[in-house]
């Protein structure tokens, strides 16, 4: 599910986007987009695998806020 917060805010707290979301639950929030960039805040249980996808022309990278990835 995504998420209906405010996009392109400037400040983004960890702690208010998981507040608004169950725990456990596997959740999307668009932080960002401009046309070229797009910036999703994701969350999934242990074991849940990413959406097959491909980007041909961009980079896509992740950062591990909490847990761990494999």
């Amino acid at each position: 599910m995504v998420s209906a917060a405010p996009m392109n805010s400037r400040i983004a707290r960890h702690s208010e986007i998981m507040r608004r979301h169950g725990e456990g639950e596997r959740w999307a929030e668009q932080l960002l987009e401009d046309g070229r960039n797009r910036a999703v805040w994701i969350s999934g249980p242990p074991g849940t695998p990413p959406d097959p996808h491909i980007h041909p022309d961009f980079n896509e990278w992740w950062i591990a806020l909490d847990g761990r990835t494999q």
